[in-house]
């Protein structure tokens, strides 16, 4: 809000940071730099350093044009506790929805769960991408969720929910509480929660061995992760102005800025230097960047191992942020079996097709 009213007054200031639909909103209205130019030219990155970083993940273009640059993003990811998967006799986190499903009939009983479910846009996204489906369309201007991968992700957290392998935390971050505390063996949530599912176990009666893992995969889908988090964009106003924020820009590019940020922020690097920097540290290394980093660095390194190669992201454009919630409440409804008046469908088939109607709808009349 602060910056789109510095906007209008014509106040802004030499860079912003915000999520990549922000950028694009103020770009919408004339006030964001095109990048391009500048990470091309002179004082821009080379062909080296740019073959480093994952444009896809790390670059926000939005109308044919670079509006943001990231040195930093989390993932959605599975948290799984360690020592009680492998006392059920498996030795690895579940690579496929099946191998899910064996690892929850085997450990559910009426004192532990298999799954903490908590409604995420970014965790549905990330399982309609799995089963080999789309989340939207190529444009970005409709939902597409209501095919065959969407409904078969809302029939899978029907089923899990019916057979008790999943449950719905009344607290707030109660999946985060509940897996510190032993009850719960998955939960899925962002990396940059790293720190607090580490309390979590570290201050629970008895504290046990934890890592994080991707998204498992259908028949017809990959492996993924969901990869999401702020960028920073330069806002117009002379030329000496542009080029120094271009340049503070690249300064967090380099390796050191990005370690030191990885170490404080636990968002993962975007460039290749710096990821191959943070899985050489040890931790008394790590533990000079920052303090408490040592404590959850293992889970932080297990990320770094798949995260830029199966990394995908939501949707940029502005609308797309502000039809979230109706995507939460699809998912709500047909976990809990409740129908509301956010949303009225409960069946598998029929929410995926409220949900995309009142997504499309939505989408349609953001900004009239």
């Amino acid at each position: 809000q602060k910056t789109n009213a510095a906007i209008q007054a014509g106040a802004t200031p030499d860079m912003v940071i915000g999520n990549p639909g922000d950028l694009a909103t103020y770009d919408t209205a004339g006030a964001v730099v095109d990048l391009t130019s500048y990470i091309n030219g002179a004082d821009g990155l080379s062909a080296a350093q740019q073959s480093e970083i994952n444009k896809s993940l790390y670059f926000d273009t939005w109308n044919n044009k670079i509006i943001g640059v990231s040195w930093g993003r989390s993932a959605q990811v599975l948290f799984y506790n360690v020592e009680a998967l492998n006392a059920a006799g498996f030795a690895k986190p579940p690579e496929t929805w099946d191998d899910f499903d064996a690892v929850c009939a085997k450990v559910t009983t009426p004192t532990f769960s298999c799954y903490a479910f908590v409604s995420s846009t970014s965790t549905f996204a990330s399982m309609v991408w799995s089963r080999g489906g789309n989340y939207a369309s190529a444009d970005e201007k409709k939902a597409v969720f209501d095919e065959q991968a969407g409904v078969d992700t809302l029939k899978w957290l029907k089923n899990a929910a019916e057979k008790k392998y999943a449950y719905s935390p009344s607290a707030s971050f109660g999946d985060q509480t509940d897996f510190g505390n032993g009850k719960v063996l998955f939960t899925f949530g962002s990396t940059a929660g790293l720190p607090f599912y580490y309390t979590a176990v570290k201050g629970s009666a008895k504290p046990f061995k934890w890592d994080i893992a991707a998204m498992p995969r259908g028949p017809n889908g990959k492996n993924n992760v969901d990869i999401f988090g702020p960028s920073v964009g330069v806002l117009k106003s002379n030329a000496d102005k542009q080029k120094g924020a271009w340049l503070f820009i690249k300064y967090l590019l380099t390796p050191d800025a990005e370690l030191d940020w990885a170490a404080n922020v636990n968002y993962f690097p975007a460039t290749k230097s710096a990821i191959d920097a943070t899985v050489a540290l040890d931790d008394a290394k790590a533990k000079a960047l920052a303090p408490a980093f040592p404590d959850y660095l293992p889970q932080f390194k297990s990320g770094l191992q798949f995260f830029a190669t199966i990394g995908r992201r939501e949707p940029t454009a502005p609308a797309w942020q502000a039809v979230r919630g109706i995507i939460a409440n699809m998912n709500t409804a047909v976990f809990l079996q409740k129908t509301g008046p956010d949303f009225k469908a409960i069946d598998p088939a029929e929410a995926a097709k409220e949900g995309v109607q009142r997504v499309n709808d939505a989408l349609a009349s953001f900004g009239k």
